[in-house]
């Protein structure tokens, strides 16, 4: 008898342990960054590559688009829809943020800028990029583009930084899944000249 109790939480555990869990949302991390000293940021898009070209590279990257003149350079990138909506974007008050994953295998979850900060002429953006081993993986690249008032910018020579933490949803043997979590580092720089 004792050895069919055994036996039947061994496998209760077993099973607990390899239950489908999702791992935390863009909304969830950035809860974790909420600070009164971050600028604010209206999220324009933030999607994958499923219905434009991978991004070139396999490392993250960051454009920084002060123009209107400047779309056609992640165009080929993003969704129709969004290059139609970066349109609408009044590039007098503001200026977009593109920050990409670099090419990822399709087990990645989610790729987002959590939260955006300024250092006297740095501006800093928190992303986080949350993956999960997967085999074989299928490669994609992953999107966020933001809007930022420029106004809450400073004037003059502008370093846009693409601080990333990196996160690994893994499955141990015999245990739920653990997100790993990675130091934060500052992956691609961008300087642009601010009115």
């Amino acid at each position: 008898m004792k050895w069919i109790v055994l036996v039947s939480v061994l496998l209760a555990l077993l099973l607990a342990g390899c239950m489908t869990q999702q791992p935390p949302t863009s909304e969830e991390v950035a809860q974790q960054e909420e600070s009164p000293d971050n600028l604010p940021f209206e999220t324009i898009a933030q999607e994958s590559s499923e219905e434009s070209a991978l991004w070139p590279d396999k490392d993250p990257d960051l454009v920084v688009l002060t123009t209107p003149d400047a779309i056609v350079d992640i165009e080929p990138y993003i969704s129709k829809e969004v290059a139609v909506a970066l349109q609408d974007i009044d590039f007098n008050t503001s200026l977009v943020v593109a920050a990409f994953s670099g090419q990822q295998g399709h087990g990645a979850w989610q790729f987002c800028i959590t939260s955006v900060t300024r250092q006297t002429a740095d501006i800093n953006l928190h992303t986080h990029l949350i993956d999960a081993v997967m085999v074989p993986p299928e490669m994609t690249s992953y999107y966020h583009l933001i809007r930022l008032s420029k106004s809450d910018l400073p004037s003059g020579e502008v370093t846009f930084n693409l601080a990333l933490t990196r996160h690994e949803w893994t499955s141990p043997p015999l245990s739920h899944r653990v997100l790993k979590a990675f130091a934060e580092e500052t992956v691609a720089s961008v300087t642009r000249s601010l009115p």
